[in-house]
């Protein structure tokens, strides 16, 4: 899994990321942890709020 890809130009307030249905879930939990990591914050708009 390659959350990073294509994040190395990444630029401004936010960045959004596509993802399949199947991979949402661990995909979401892994983004997270890399932007709390960053001190930063992960909106989940599936669940409409912040990711722990």
């Amino acid at each position: 899994m390659a959350v990073t890809a294509g994040l190395e130009e990444a630029s401004g307030p936010m960045v959004y990321l596509l993802m399949s249905y199947g991979e949402a879930e661990e995909v979401s939990k892994h983004t997270a942890a890399l932007a709390r990591e960053h001190g930063l914050f992960c909106f989940d708009p599936q669940k409409g709020c912040l990711r722990p």
